[in-house]
């Protein structure tokens, strides 16, 4: 079955919060405060909130991610449930992934004879509007994420 990336922020904490602490205090904290409590309660204690992209999924099998997302990692907040904090590691691979996967869209969208797109009545104007939705869908989005990931409360989840 498919698994794919998921990204969320953490609500429980403030950003003066988490502004505040060292990363890997973060990870620890709620390891913490998720120790002998159920799935359900650690869903409701963690108080996340979905960011919505627009890029394509992501998958948790890309080879640059996939070492990070181990069930002893020291970025997974529980055993039970696949939330982990991005760090500077994952946050880079991530990163990575993104553009690359950006600069296949764009190379798609210059050689149109590869494209699956429609043709539409003006070329240029839909080759606006197609570059136009690769930056919303890839740049806007990264730029969101990478916002909070600086704040220290980006999470992703693998589902």
């Amino acid at each position: 079955m498919a698994q794919n990336l998921h990204f969320f922020t953490i609500q429980c904490f403030s950003e003066k919060f988490t502004q505040s602490l060292d990363f890997n205090d973060i990870p620890k904290m709620l390891k913490v405060c998720f120790e002998n409590k159920g799935i359900l309660e650690i869903e409701d204690l963690i108080c996340v909130e979905k960011i919505d992209t627009k890029f394509p999924p992501i998958s948790a099998y890309y080879p640059k991610i996939e070492n990070f997302l181990s069930t002893d990692s020291q970025i997974q907040l529980h055993k039970d449930l696949g939330y982990y904090l991005v760090d500077k590691k994952l946050w880079e691979a991530i990163k990575d992934i993104i553009i690359e996967e950006s600069g296949k869209k764009l190379d798609e969208l210059k050689n149109p004879a590869n494209s699956k797109s429609k043709k539409s009545k003006s070329p240029k104007d839909d080759s606006r509007n197609q570059l136009r939705e690769v930056y919303d869908a890839y740049f806007k989005d990264l730029a969101i994420l990478e916002s909070w990931y600086n704040k220290k409360m980006l999470i992703l989840e693998v589902s």
